[in-house]
Parts: C-alpha cells; structure tokens; sequence
C-alpha cells in the first residue's frame, strides 16, 4: 500500500471517523481512525467507484494509502459548502433548498443496481447487533417484533444511500453532489428517509428524551457526560419551524407533488419507522455512551410497539419515478 504524508496538509473536515485533508488542487485525502477496519474502507471504495459509475452525482474515489492517522482513502476534490451549510445560512431558503434535496434523492432511489447490501439485511444486522440491549430493557418479545416490523418491508432494487442528509451534499456551480458512501445499500426508499426524518425532523425528540431521563443516572460523571453531548448535538439540530419548512419542501421534490392529503400521509408512515433509527442506535454507543443509547433505544422501541399494528404491512408505495433533469 502506497505511503502518503498528510504533515502539513490543510485540514477540510473533521468527522467522527477521521479527517479530510487536501492533497492537491483535484484531490482530497479522508483518514479513517484506527478503530474503523480496514475491510470497511475497502467497502467505502468499492461503494463510492460503483455509484459513481451509475450516474449518481457523486465525486470519483482512487486509491487506498497508509498515513499517518491509519488508513487513506484519495477522492476527487469537491471544493464547496454543503447544502446544509446554505440552509443554515440562508433559512428563507430552506424550502427551496429542500426542494432541490428531494428530486436529488429521488433520483438515487431511482437508480436500480446489484451487487450491495441489502437494506433489510443491514437493518437486521443492526437489530442483531442491539438484542442484548432491547432484551435487557424491554424484552424478548419487542425484539421479535421489531425484527417482524424490518422484515414486513417491501423489497425493492434500488440505491439507498444509508445516510442521505443535506450535510453529505456539496453544492458547486448549483450542483448538487452527493458524498459519504460507507453504507450504501438497496432497498425499499424508507430505510433511507426513516433516519433523514429522524435526524432533521424529530432529532430534538432523542435529546427532550434524554433530558427528561437525566434524573435516572446516579452517576455524577455520566450524567454530565451526557449533558454536554445533548449540548454538543443540540447545537446543530434545526429549529421546530426550519425543520417543518425542511419536510414541507424536501417531500414536494422527492414525491413531486403538492397533494397535501397524500404528503400527510407518507409523513405519517415515515415518522413511524424513523423510530427505528433511535431504537437501534448500537452503533453510536461509543460516542453517545451507554446512559444515552439506554434512553433512546427504550424510547424508541416503546413508540414502535404502540404503533406496531399501524406500520405492520403498511408500506404499500413504491419508489418514485427518476426525475427529469434535462
């Protein structure tokens, strides 16, 4: 594996995973930090190189490189703000802005592809991965049901992102690109929006849960661990009216109406599975900590089993048509 220096390189982007440094005029280096496997960012590549062959607005991705913060992986250099960055910017925009989000997003599920995980599989390998957690709170039989819920899913053939938010979309020359393909899957399009929901909708719900529990840790340390990460993370969640002018404008692009009835009720459905998300957040423990992924993963499998017979089965839509760019 080629060896390259990152001493002296600007730094662009800082991550939970690792840095982004600019390697030249046309390229960008993403480090990964040690704990992340090497396998993982050999499938971050494989990811990236396939969707960007597919038509997907996407950087090109190149070689894999040892540095000196672990392993490298060498991108085409996308030099521009986010498109979260411009909604936070410019708010009076954000409906337009979202707009623009939804027909991007419509355009990825549209793309059908093999060869990736699938969705419904990954999102089972996640529940796998929170058994021990949703047992010991909540029991075998709300882990069985979740696993019947996740399973009750259309099976569909097209691209899901796995983490499409505004932040993993660059905007130059009124372009959008779309970045981050560590976990991209195929499936049916809810598995996508369920934590786009999640994340800029109904975020502030993990933290007013939280915060509500607070008096639940004994430990004084652990408890203002926690209060500095809801801070931390509140921080960069949108306001109640940006978030509601965010939904409003991003599902008239990606369901290409103005039908109230039926954004209504695709919200509904949405806004159900995106507790998903807050039940099987296994995965974030090592930065959330243990009193955090406990508050949240019995929040959210406690609204998904008031709302089981509701979702069960209840995914009848398919994928929207790729939309006209020309």
């Amino acid at each position: 594996m080629e060896k390259v220096s990152i001493n002296g390189l600007a730094v662009v982007g800082r991550g939970k995973c690792g840095n982004v440094y600019v390697l030249s005029d046309e390229k960008i280096i993403k480090t990964f930090n040690t704990f992340i496997p090497f396998s993982a960012v050999e499938k971050e590549r494989n990811n990236a190189k396939r969707v960007h062959e597919l038509g997907i607005p996407s950087p090109d991705v190149f070689d894999i490189v040892e540095t000196e913060e672990g392993t490298g992986l060498i991108y085409e250099r996308v030099d521009a703000p986010s498109l979260e960055r411009l909604m936070k910017a410019e708010p009076s925009k954000m409906g337009e802005y979202a707009l623009r989000l939804g027909v991007l997003c419509r355009l990825v599920h549209a793309v059908q592809a093999e060869g990736f995980i699938s969705a419904k599989k990954e999102f089972m390998n996640r529940l796998e991965q929170s058994r021990a957690r949703i047992v010991r709170l909540c029991g075998v039989e709300a882990f069985e049901k979740l696993g019947r819920l996740i399973l009750s899913v259309p099976d569909t053939a097209g691209i899901v992102h796995g983490d499409f938010h505004p932040d993993n979309v660059l905007v130059r020359n009124e372009a959008l690109i779309l970045i981050d393909m560590a976990d991209v899957m195929t499936g049916h399009p809810i598995f996508d929006l369920l934590s786009l929901y999640f994340l800029r909708v109904k975020k502030e719900k993990v933290w007013k849960t939280v915060e509500a529990n607070l008096d639940c840790i004994q430990d004084g340390d652990a408890k203002a661990r926690v209060r500095v990460i809801i801070e931390k993370m509140q921080s960069s969640t949108f306001s109640e009216e940006m978030a509601a002018s965010f939904w409003d404008g991003f599902l008239k692009g990606y369901l290409d109406t103005r039908d109230k009835a039926r954004m209504e009720r695709v919200t509904r459905l949405i806004d159900g599975y995106s507790y998903l998300y807050m039940a099987l957040l296994e995965r974030s423990k090592g930065f959330l900590g243990e009193e955090i992924t406990d508050i949240a993963t019995q929040e959210g499998v406690r609204v998904l089993l008031e709302r089981y017979d509701e979702l069960y089965g209840s995914i009848v839509w398919q994928p929207p048509a790729a939309p006209n760019l020309r």
